[in-house]
């Protein structure tokens, strides 16, 4: 049996983000805030982002520019184009949410084999 592999969709929207200047601060599981050690290669931080959104349906993501911190909410569940439903009015970020929906419009969440 297969399942959906959120992995891919989540990696390619922290990617961009990083590649923009964003930092990956925290992620909100809905019932903990998971910090993101800034010390960590942007490698490092893209992964324990990944494991801490994929393992729940919907969460938070706090990033942060310089000294602008800004929320993007992520549901697992819309199509990959879809996988942020809403984020903090910003257009440095609003360009970023754009390119991810762009590169994912009209393909399906990857699937891995259980």
């Amino acid at each position: 049996m297969a399942r959906y592999d959120w992995s891919k969709p989540v990696a390619s929207l922290l990617y961009k983000l990083q590649q923009r200047g964003f930092t990956i601060v925290s992620v909100y599981d809905g019932e903990e805030r998971v910090k993101i050690d800034s010390t960590k290669s942007n490698l490092a931080s893209r992964k324990e982002a990944i494991e801490v959104i994929t393992s729940v349906d919907e969460s938070q993501l706090i990033v942060k520019k310089g000294d602008i911190k800004a929320s993007l909410y992520i549901l697992l569940g819309n199509d990959p184009e879809e996988l942020v439903y809403d984020y903090t009015d910003w257009d440095e970020l609003d360009m970023v949410v754009n390119e991810h929906s762009f590169q994912w419009q009209g393909k399906k969440c990857p699937v891995v084999a259980d």
